[in-house]
């Protein structure tokens, strides 16, 4: 071994098994997940372009459907509750507005 390799051994004999890089989340498991060889292709060229493994791309995108999901669930529960809560009480102002709608406008072309 050359004395690169002996320095690297060395240190990763003091770091013990499964050490992780500090900062990082420990993952759960495995999901195998399958891809045709274009997406692949597009897949790793993207991951390189970004800096970061496949894995970790592919993770990133994950998550951030997964946030934009929950954001869309949240924002249509709030919506659904505040249309239940009108529809139950009625508008809590007792002024309404008035809504002219002008039909000797010209026509949008």
């Amino acid at each position: 071994m050359s004395e690169q390799d002996d320095t690297l051994a060395a240190e990763f004999a003091t770091r013990g098994p499964g050490h992780k890089k500090a900062g990082h989340p420990r993952l759960s498991s495995h999901t195998p997940v399958r891809f045709d060889p274009e997406t692949i292709t597009a897949i790793r060229q993207f991951s390189d372009e970004d800096g970061v493994t496949v894995s970790a791309w592919v993770r990133r995108l994950v998550n951030r459907e997964i946030q934009r999901r929950i954001s869309l669930r949240l924002r249509t529960t709030s919506v659904r509750s505040l249309t239940l809560s009108l529809e139950r009480t009625g508008p809590r102002s007792t002024t309404s507005a008035a809504v002219r709608f002008d039909t000797d406008l010209p026509a949008a072309v």
